[in-house]
């Protein structure tokens, strides 16, 4: 073994959940600011999470810690369940916040994450795509998802870092309306992720996986 290679810790947390092994698992590399950027990029490929993000110090005297985001084939200004997960392993690793709120640096800017017990909450940064998706990309979100034209109302860019889509669809008769049906509908069906919202199904697309996860912007923020 090289004798000068520096040894880093790191982190594997659940999101989104209080279990063990029952959230959207993260690895959280800490004091990773001697590390360059195809080193995390190579870290985050082997670690094979849907995302890997790296603690480092802020560049900006708000910002309580400084956070970049990977997944295996690229990196990205800003996602969710790693603001959590990050913020969740600065925390527990003695990091004192300078405001009543954590501010996180990342390449969205900063981003405000409020502690309400051990519950983490963030308000998301503004949208940096909307409107029309293009038709070949459609054609290809549809072929993945299993869906026709016919069972799409709407669909549109709802992107703040991560390259989301939203697709609002039509009843379909045989779609779970709640969680509790997911496992069993992907176990004998295969179909993507729906949740009810209004009447009527959002299904929220980034790359190959579905999510369930929305935030709204806060009244009080």
């Amino acid at each position: 073994m090289n004798s000068n290679l520096k040894e880093l810790s790191f982190q594997q947390v659940d999101v989104f959940s209080s279990e063990r092994m029952g959230g959207n698992p993260l690895a959280v590399v800490v004091d990773a600011d001697d590390l360059d950027t195809s080193t995390m990029a190579k870290f985050a490929n082997w670690t094979n999470l849907s995302e890997t993000t790296f603690l480092l110090k802020p560049t900006v005297p708000d910002a309580d810690y400084r956070v970049r985001i990977f997944t295996p084939h690229q990196e990205l200004p800003f996602a969710g369940h790693p603001t959590l997960g990050s913020c969740h392993a600065w925390l527990t690793l003695g990091g004192k916040p300078k405001q009543p709120v954590v501010i996180q640096e990342c390449q969205a800017g900063l981003i405000r994450i409020r502690r309400d017990g051990d519950i983490l909450s963030f308000l998301a940064p503004d949208l940096i795509r909307t409107g029309h998706i293009d038709n070949d990309l459609m054609k290809r979100v549809m072929s993945g998802l299993s869906l026709s034209p016919e069972m799409i109302v709407d669909a549109s860019w709802v992107d703040n870092g991560p390259g989301w889509m939203a697709l609002l669809l039509k009843k379909q008769r045989g779609c779970p309306t709640r969680p509790s049906e997911l496992p069993e509908y992907f176990r004998t069906k295969g179909r993507p992720d729906c949740t009810m919202f209004g009447g009527r199904r959002w299904c929220g697309f980034r790359g190959p996986r579905l999510h369930r996860r929305w935030l709204r912007r806060p009244s009080h923020w």
